[in-house]
């Protein structure tokens, strides 16, 4: 059975390989997942992270920092890629790096509880879509 840290390494590994039928080896089956959208169990799990890949098809993760403290872990990653366009269009050709922020918890080899923190901060905003005028009020001419 790995150490936590050794385990963790191998799951980012997965991810970069895009390897999501490997998630059993890291992922206990009832896994409770906090982050943006929080969910429960390795299905959950691999929905959220196919979606991510999807929305960013060359995602690559790189570990900066990792701190492993008996069953615990806190790690500090780099998430780069190139997100596709709004609505699952084509990759918009430029690529962002994000700092990611990741917990875990470990019991019986498997991470039975993570936390999940990507800071999109650092991201640049998406462009503004001009909307058509839609409530009649503020038609050309008339500012309310």
């Amino acid at each position: 059975m790995d150490d936590p840290g050794t385990l963790y390494c191998r799951f980012i590994d997965s991810l970069n390989r895009r390897a999501l039928d490997d998630l059993d080896q890291f992922l206990a089956a009832r896994v409770v997942q906090h982050a943006l959208e929080p969910s429960a169990g390795i299905e959950a799990a691999r929905r959220a992270l196919a979606g991510w890949l999807e929305a960013v098809p060359d995602a690559h993760l790189v570990i900066e920092d990792l701190v492993v403290e008996g069953d615990h872990l806190m790690a500090r990653l780099t998430a780069t890629g190139t997100p596709r366009a709004a609505r699952g269009g084509e990759p918009s050709g430029t690529q962002v790096s994000m700092p990611v922020f990741e917990a875990w918890s470990v019991r019986d080899g498997r991470c039975v509880e993570r936390w999940l923190h990507v800071d999109r901060s650092q991201c640049p905003p998406p462009p503004v879509v001009p909307q058509p005028n839609r409530h009649p009020s503020l038609g050309p001419g008339n500012r309310g």
